[in-house]
């Protein structure tokens, strides 16, 4: 199992993950999020997720290779031949996708060959909400996901208990809207024990 700790924005943080041994970290690129990152460059030494919504396939073919990404996390409006004009492209590449979180579309997400499936809570605006996830339907869903929305210290047993891929946490390691050294530690240590 795997820990990814998102939203990462700055090379001290980077710093810490590469400190902490995290597995994966995230960057986001969509210019609207309080986390959008404010990096040039990448110097983590494990796999990085871009977190993208509704870019275009040219940015994000281009970001991956700036950034030396190996994990592309699609959200947005995107119609389903995007997604799979993009698995053409880079095959080589993991992919999240999210758009069809709900019971009535358990089986288009099925059928779509994807790598993971990021499950997480549906707001109104794009960005998490930092509320904790309920997982009703874990069993009916064939792929290796990854579990992000309100995971902290207080009830990361809980989801590790589920046995996702990847444990992604943003907000639990916060601050005051930033991220926190004790707070990314404390979450590691715990990580590491359960």
């Amino acid at each position: 199992m795997h820990i990814k700790f998102c939203g990462i924005k700055k090379l001290i943080e980077i710093k810490i993950c590469n400190f902490l041994k995290i597995n994966n970290i995230g960057f986001i690129f969509y210019e609207k999020s309080k986390r959008f990152i404010v990096l040039k460059n990448n110097i983590f030494k494990k796999n990085s997720f871009g977190i993208f919504v509704n870019h275009n396939i040219n940015y994000i073919l281009f970001i991956i290779k700036k950034f030396n990404l190996k994990i592309i996390q699609l959200h947005g409006n995107n119609k389903l031949f995007f997604y799979k004009k993009i698995f053409r492209k880079i095959k080589s590449f993991f992919f999240t996708y999210n758009k069809f979180y709900n019971f009535t579309n358990i089986i288009s997400i099925n059928s779509f060959k994807l790598n993971l499936f990021l499950i997480e809570n549906i707001i109104k605006y794009y960005g998490g909400s930092g509320k904790e996830i309920k997982l009703y339907f874990l069993n009916l869903i064939k792929y290796n996901f990854i579990v992000s929305g309100g995971i902290s210290k207080k009830n990361i047993s809980y989801f590790k208990k589920k046995k996702p891929y990847c444990l992604d946490i943003s907000s639990g390691i916060e601050y005051k809207n930033k991220k926190n050294y004790d707070l990314m530690k404390c979450i590691k240590n715990l990580f590491d024990k359960l």
